[in-house]
């Protein structure tokens, strides 16, 4: 898996499924650009999303809520840049 990955896309709904992935960094960062389209993550436990870098232009984010856990994650994925009329959601 890389450090990093570049996500453009438009119309369209994109799943990242990280339940079983090989990841060397504990962070993971993910360059979104996404118009009118889903991104879904498929995550499990000590896996932690950060979308503070998020633009959101008539856009949601829906995550898992935090555990005790997250203070310590095997996996910190931080999503950056921009989403127009589209949505993240975590799922797992």
């Amino acid at each position: 898996m890389p450090e990093r990955i570049q996500l453009h896309s438009k119309l369209c709904k994109v799943t990242l499924d990280f339940t079983d992935a090989l990841i060397p960094s504990t962070v993971l960062r993910i360059d979104a650009e996404i118009q009118h389209g889903k991104l879904i993550i498929v995550t499990s436990p000590g896996i932690v999303i950060d979308t503070g870098d998020l633009t959101l232009t008539y856009s949601k984010v829906k995550l898992k809520a935090r555990k005790a856990a997250a203070d310590h994650p095997r996996l910190r994925i931080e999503i950056v840049g921009a989403l127009y009329f589209a949505k993240v959601i975590e799922q797992g």
